[in-house]
């Protein structure tokens, strides 16, 4: 009699030649592929590192150009004037280059700064000791200086400075433009576009501090030292061409081109840095992808293989079949088969084994089966007592309304035709009565509102939520026309969901929103989408108050409130209303924020009703 695991080796055998075979292919293959896809990305990241160059060149000497033809212009005085002014804020407003330009003479003192709201405690502090000013008044030509932090704006900058000649050909001072360095990273970004996404360029000074980054803007403001980048350091010492390094600040391995940018004649051979680089975990991906292909391909072939040999001997194993069925109809559900089997054998133990196997699940089954209908009673419950409770919430909430009238119109009553009659303290009381009893009205209609939501059929369309989150900032903005806010939404934001409910959703964020920022001098509330677990996710962002985040699941609950009414007026149920509306369409709500820096607060939808 042959033994089951004899019978079982040839098929098995095959499989594993078959995987030895497709991994050393597989090897082979990642190998070539590496290398031409290296050499793609390489040439990718040359053209693009040039492009960029060329960009940057450009924008530099456009800049120059403004710059001189405004110190032409106001040469002939070359003083504090309304001339001076009228000609520097018209270079500042038509450029697009430059922050603010500021008029210093040739003792290092800055004498006109436009905008002129720029000017400040800075208008008259000397700039003498700094390097920019120095290089300027040494060369007497135009020159392009490095990274430093600004007496004006507080913010690292870069100073493009051009001498002021008189008429008698003596330089009367110096013009020096603020470059806005967002617009370096931006440079030239059309035409740098990635073709294999995770390509980012950046461009540092002659010291390697960072002056714009593509993917990380973040490093100009935090005056990034990219010194130690074997792409910089090559850039720097004036040399051209691509490499394969270990990123230091990244902290992982890169693929990188690297170019000098030379400036002006008078800055003495200095020049800056431009790098383009990719992680080389996001260009191999491709051939990584395949392999991987390859590698499950060869893996289904070699079970293809081991299934045909098992099915060309299964005749030497015919008590598998039983045994089969008995597994195919426990899956379904079935353990009353039971697998007989007479010889004496390793099957034996196996039939034995399953057999009481089956027994065992056939029992617990049967008390899964209960436990599951006595689940589905509880629910049955559970959703008749919500049902109530939602009826009787409804009718408590609209048959108060009427006496709550009752109480505030007679207290109304009251204050005008016996007011003069009662003390100051009889008034103060019977004002408090007014405003109990117009919170409370507040409260019932918040509640009538949750009980419509939650009862309210939902009436699905394609609505433009940009465009109803423009008409309740408006509405907003006359409200209070004195507050300074700046409302960015972004354009054609649109979903399938129901009209009214998205009306009074974003109405309760806008208005949350809009009540939690009127402390800030100049308030910014924010409408977008992005992804979240690659589905949509809309939200409205603020620079309020914020809050602590470990109070974050009390927001969403009705009359849960962090602030104290007397600072902000409000019933605790907005919110609420908000996640429910956003539970009625399949989604959810929950929110990030920040003691003192504001919130955000988040939506899903999934078009799919809830009830």
């Amino acid at each position: 009699m042959r033994k089951p695991g004899m019978t079982l080796r040839v098929p098995l055998l095959i499989a594993a030649g078959f995987m030895v075979f497709a991994v050393t292919v597989t090897s082979v293959l990642f190998i070539i592929g590496r290398a031409t896809i290296s050499k793609i990305e390489m040439d990718h990241l040359n053209a693009k590192a040039d492009i960029y160059v060329s960009a940057i060149g450009f924008y530099l000497n456009n800049a120059r150009s403004e710059l001189e033809v405004a110190a032409q212009l106001i040469a002939p005085v070359a003083e504090d004037s309304l001339e001076t002014r009228r000609i520097l804020a018209i270079a500042v407003t038509h450029s697009t280059a430059f922050e603010y330009i500021e008029m210093v003479n040739l003792n290092g003192t800055a004498i006109v700064i436009e905008p002129g709201n720029l000017e400040g405690n800075s208008i008259r502090r000397n700039r003498s000791f700094r390097k920019w000013f120095q290089d300027a008044l040494r060369s007497k030509t135009p020159t392009v200086s490095d990274l430093f932090i600004s007496l004006v704006s507080s913010h690292p900058t870069v100073n493009i400075t051009v001498p002021i000649v008189g008429a008698d050909g003596r330089m009367d001072g110096i013009l020096a433009g603020s470059l806005k360095l967002e617009a370096l990273s931006h440079a030239g970004s059309g035409a740098t576009e990635a073709v294999s996404t995770g390509d980012s360029g950046y461009l540092t000074d002659s010291r390697g501090l960072v002056l714009a980054h593509q993917s990380k803007p973040q490093y100009v403001e935090d005056q990034t030292d990219f010194s130690s980048e074997p792409t910089v350091r090559e850039a720097l010492a004036g040399n051209t061409g691509t490499l394969s390094f270990f990123d230091p600040v990244e902290k992982e391995l890169m693929l990188g081109a690297y170019r000098p940018i030379h400036l002006t004649e008078s800055s003495n051979g200095r020049a800056w840095a431009v790098g383009f680089v990719i992680p080389q975990r996001v260009a191999y991906r491709p051939i990584a992808a395949f392999s991987r292909a390859v590698g499950v391909t060869a893996g289904a072939f070699a079970l293809v293989l081991a299934y045909v040999g098992f099915v060309l001997i299964r005749r030497f194993l015919k008590p598998l079949d039983q045994l089969i069925l008995a597994v195919q109809r426990a899956g379904s559900g079935d353990f009353s088969f039971r697998i007989t089997h007479e010889r004496n054998d390793e099957f034996t133990i196996l039939t034995r084994s399953y057999n009481e196997m089956a027994t065992q699940l056939g029992e617990k089954d049967l008390k899964l089966r209960e436990h599951e209908e006595q689940l589905r009673g509880v629910n049955r419950k559970l959703e008749k007592s919500n049902s109530e409770l939602e009826a009787f919430s409804y009718s408590v909430s609209h048959d108060l309304r009427a006496p709550l009238r009752a109480i505030d119109g007679f207290s109304h009553a009251l204050i005008e035709d016996f007011g003069p009659l009662l003390d100051t303290q009889g008034q103060d009381y019977l004002g408090r009565i007014r405003h109990a009893v117009q919170k409370m009205g507040n409260i019932i209609e918040d509640m009538l509102k949750l009980s419509r939501v939650n009862k309210a059929e939902l009436f699905p369309e394609l609505i433009d939520l940009s465009s109803m989150v423009q008409r309740h900032a408006e509405e907003l903005a006359a409200r209070d026309p004195g507050r300074e806010t700046e409302f960015v939404i972004e354009p054609a934001v649109r979903v399938t969901a129901d009209r009214r409910l998205m009306e009074i959703l974003l109405g309760n964020l806008l208005e949350n929103a809009w009540k939690f920022t009127k402390i800030r001098h100049k308030a910014r509330i924010e409408f977008g989408q992005q992804a979240d677990s690659g589905a949509p996710a809309f939200f409205v962002r603020d620079n309020g108050v914020g809050f602590d985040m470990k109070y974050a699941e009390k927001l969403f609950q009705v009359f849960q409130r962090l602030h104290a009414t007397a600072e902000y007026e409000g019933t605790g149920i907005g919110l609420a209303i908000v996640k429910r509306i956003a539970n009625r369409h399949g989604g959810r709500a929950w929110t990030e924020a920040a003691a003192g820096e504001g919130a955000v607060f988040f939506f899903s939808l999934s078009g799919e009703e809830v009830s």
